[in-house]
């Protein structure tokens, strides 16, 4: 069966059956996982434009061109703003180009290889998990782009203009989506009708410029009009550029070793391998003797990296060696017309694969490698004897099977591990159990302590929190990439949250390592959270790894302690203790041990745990009469979920007339323990120390080498203050104190936090 440039019924019916087997195995899992940065920040800010916002203006958006948010804001007006719907439009998407792809192979190669492409795009879309299962604007930009490419495929060998320019509508559509992907779509989709478009390249080439034009100079116009276009020039155009320049983004692995295990690719092996299988078979296979002892899976890994820029020239190469054979009939040129469309397809798809070089940024492009390898199976098919081709084409079908039968399996397994029901105001996800409670836990919370007009800061790369809720950001920003356009500073967003007055943010210790800190990236925003809020409450689930939320409620100001420890940690002696031996530090030593630092959210006196040992921070001071030491202590939230767990020993000793006694002393490890996720607090009675001069000693020590790090314990707050006796009344009733009277000395008060915001008092007495 030869190919046709225009689609038969056969052709159209085939295209339609593709369409609907997608959808329906789309439907399966459309609204399983909740991705709660890029899924977030699409739908919240749709959710944001229906409430009157313009983008770039009154929204930073980082990178991401309009469009995409403008047709889900255009979905949300006729459905509400709605988790299914977004869900439910992509999996129409998606799945109509996989009828597209159909097509566009139609073109160039016979029925039975084209149908394999087409059923192949079932497999690859669920392995580019979640991309092609959630709204995304690069899935947006790639959807667009594979309509323009089937528009111009039906457009040549026509006489009509109308298929190009409509292909023009798509690729301004795509462009507008996402830069990269649309640019080179775009310049592939000219390039290929001038060089295909025969005696009427120049009435198509036209017709297509003009469908872009028509998308391109109103949209420009539209956000002139509304005082955005700077703003979207600055944070759509020149902030892409600089990150490329600034910001060290993952690159393609190495290709070698190829034969042996790569340590750099095993280093950031949730970055390089499968996402789906990341998500449903990590612990399985990362603990299998043929990941342990092998270097099949990081030469599987790097295959698919690099195929396709094998695919392409391959394919060029046996394209020219046609170009150059003997006139070919109409059919034939039609043909090969299609073909060169693939291959200019293909290579604009590998030219727009953009840092960062990941396997989700790599899948959601990978379609059109499809499209290569079908075009090499049938060229190759076709120089065969009819048993060699039927052999060929048919280890082909069987594996294309298989494929599709690992796909089923893999559906029924993401459909088995999100089996929990989330009721939101914006729809129903499922989740994986422990993520669902969590996610329930935050969102009743918000429900108690906001109202619907309260604005919800989520805070750094989580707005989907906000989606669901159906509450407004209340900040200008609430997708906080570290590359910042030049208007977006730290006191614009103090600013935000000065007017908004927010009192419940939403902070996420969950974030991407290869991002830095939120902390490093936006200092001064971060200093102000810390002295403006308080982690409140945690919300983690209770096994070591997930996504892990703090609610911070205001702050109360604090009347002024009688000696604040962490500004004279300078006048501190710092010390190490192993094997016996003391040794004090100085210099860069000392600092790596010990100072000052900002941590969510507490002002901390941070100190380096010793291994088989323990560090010493010691303060020489006269206790004030009536004293007691107030402090918190714990782990770095930022740290409480890692690959290098530790648990930390922390202790307090008072020293007089040289000998020391042990006041308190508490083990956390939070990091295998999540129960423990919480700043701890604890107060010491000082009293029997009043007015002596005393050796105050923190000590900290660590289970493990990973403890011995300068970010990862400290001690919030530490503070002397005084206790405030109860005042007699006129006729020897006493008032109400202000605090508890004075217990008998040594006794110590641990409020350990429930991960509730509630404190269990647990008074112990020392010896």
């Amino acid at each position: 069966m030869e190919p046709s440039a225009s689609p038969s019924r056969t052709d159209a019916a085939l295209a339609a059956a593709l369409f609907v087997a997608a959808l329906l195995l789309q439907l399966a899992i459309f609204d399983r996982g909740a991705f709660y940065s890029d899924e977030g920040l699409l739908a919240q800010t749709a959710a944001e434009i229906n409430r009157g916002k313009v983008p770039y203006r009154d929204i930073v958006m980082p990178l991401p061109g309009p469009a995409a948010f403008y047709l889900l804001a255009g979905v949300f007006r006729l459905t509400g703003d709605s988790f299914t719907a977004a869900r439910a439009t992509m999996a129409v998407m998606s799945s109509a180009l996989t009828a597209f792809l159909y097509l566009l192979a139609r073109g160039a190669m016979t029925r039975w290889t084209a149908l394999l492409v087409g059923l192949a795009f079932l497999s690859c879309r669920l392995w580019a998990f979640p991309h092609w299962l959630f709204y995304h604007y690069a899935s947006c930009a790639g959807f667009f782009t594979g309509l323009g490419y089937a528009l111009v495929c039906a457009a040549l060998g026509r006489v009509s203009p109308v298929p190009a320019a409509l292909a023009g509508i798509a690729a301004g559509v795509a462009l507008l989506a996402k830069q990269d992907v649309g640019g080179a779509g775009t310049l592939g989709l000219g390039i290929a009708l001038l060089l295909l478009g025969g005696e009427r390249r120049v009435v198509m080439g036209a017709a297509f410029a003009a469908g872009v034009c028509a998308v391109l100079l109103p949209t420009l116009a539209l956000f002139a009009a509304a005082g955005a276009l700077p703003s979207l020039f600055d944070q759509a155009v020149r902030t892409a550029f600089r990150g490329f320049v600034q910001f060290d983004y993952l690159r393609l692995p190495n290709l070698r070793p190829l034969f042996h295990q790569d340590p750099l690719l095993r280093a950031h092996l949730g970055e390089y391998a499968p996402s789906v299988l990341v998500t449903l078979y990590w612990d399985r296979i990362t603990t299998s003797p043929l990941f342990r002892g092998t270097p099949l899976c990081d030469l599987a890994i790097k295959l698919v990296f690099f195929l396709p820029y094998a695919a392409v020239p391959l394919a060029g190469l046996a394209l020219a060696r046609s170009w150059g054979s003997s006139p070919l009939p109409p059919a034939g040129r039609r043909k090969r017309a299609g073909a060169a469309l693939l291959v200019i397809y293909a290579a604009a798809s590998l030219a727009a694969f953009s840092p960062p070089r990941d396997w989700l940024h790599l899948l959601v492009l990978y379609h059109p490698t499809l499209l290569l390898a079908g075009l090499l199976l049938d060229l190759g098919a076709s120089r065969l004897g009819t048993r060699a081709r039927r052999a060929v084409l048919g280890a082909a079908t069987l594996a294309t099977l298989l494929a599709l039968l690992g796909t089923l399996r893999i559906t029924r397994d993401l459909r088995r591990a999100f089996a929990t029901p989330v009721p939101t105001a914006a729809g129903t996800v499922w989740l994986k159990r422990e993520e669902a409670g969590v996610l329930a836990d935050l969102l009743g919370y918000v429900a108690a302590r906001t109202g619907p007009a309260d604005p919800l800061p989520v805070i750094p790369y989580h707005p989907l929190i906000q989606f669901f809720a159906r509450r407004t950001a209340g900040l200008s920003s609430y997708y906080f990439w570290p590359v910042r356009p030049t208007e977006d500073t730290d006191a614009r967003l103090i600013a935000d949250l000065e007017a908004t007055r927010a009192g419940t943010i939403i902070y996420s210790v969950s974030q991407y390592a290869h991002l830095r800190r939120f902390r490093e990236n936006f200092p001064d925003l971060f200093a102000y959270l810390v002295d403006h809020y308080h982690i409140a409450r945690t919300f983690t689930p209770p096994q070591p790894w997930g996504a892990v939320f703090c609610g911070l409620e205001r702050r109360e100001p604090a009347p002024p302690p009688l000696v604040d420890l962490v500004g004279v940690v300078d006048q501190a002696t710092v010390s190490v203790t192993r094997a016996g031996a003391t040794q004090v530090l100085h210099g860069a030593a000392r600092t790596e041990t010990a100072g000052q630092a900002l941590w969510p959210f507490r002002r901390v006196l941070y100190q380096r745990p010793a291994v088989k040992g323990e560090s010493t921070i010691a303060f020489s001071l006269r206790i004030p009469p009536q004293a007691r030491l107030d402090f918190g202590y714990g782990l770095n939230p930022d740290e409480w979920v890692s690959f290098s767990p530790a648990a930390v020993t922390f202790a307090v000793a008072v020293e007089t007339g040289g000998s020391a006694r042990m006041l308190f002393s508490a083990t956390v490890d939070p990091q295998r323990k999540p129960a423990q996720r919480a700043w701890r607090e604890a107060e010491i009675d000082l009293t029997e120390f009043g007015g002596k001069e005393v050796v105050l000693a923190f000590h900290t020590a660590a289970d493990t080498q990973a403890g011995e790090r300068s970010d990862l314990a400290g001690w919030a707050e530490p503070r002397l203050v005084g206790i405030v006796t109860p005042r007699v009344r006129v006729g020897g009733s006493p008032a109400r104190p202000a605090r508890a009277p004075p217990r008998p000395a040594m006794e110590v008060r641990q409020r350990r936090d429930d991960g509730r915001g509630r404190a269990a008092l647990n008074p112990t007495r020392r010896r």
